[in-house]
């Protein structure tokens, strides 16, 4: 069990370690990134879809959202783990 344990602080060590040096890399190039921008604490995308959307697939969009009730994620994932 002792070793089950220190694994675990190990693996959660270096995924740590892993998403600190992505964070710092992503601060550090994030002036000079074409793709996003941060605003008000939010990333903000600079470039829109690189395809044009057809106006048939903006169409279906529209009625598949209106047939799908709103929910909350949280709900959502209730209902699944039950």
């Amino acid at each position: 069990m002792l070793s089950l344990e220190q694994d675990t602080v190990n693996l959660f060590a270096s995924l740590k370690r892993e998403f600190d040096e992505v964070l710092e890399n992503f601060s550090h190039t994030l002036p000079n990134n074409k793709f996003v921008a941060l605003e008000n604490g939010k990333l903000k995308l600079k470039r829109e879809d690189a395809l044009p959307i057809p106006e048939k697939t903006k169409k279906l969009r529209r009625v598949i959202e209106s047939a799908m009730p709103r929910i909350r994620i949280e709900d959502l994932l209730a209902k699944v783990d039950v």
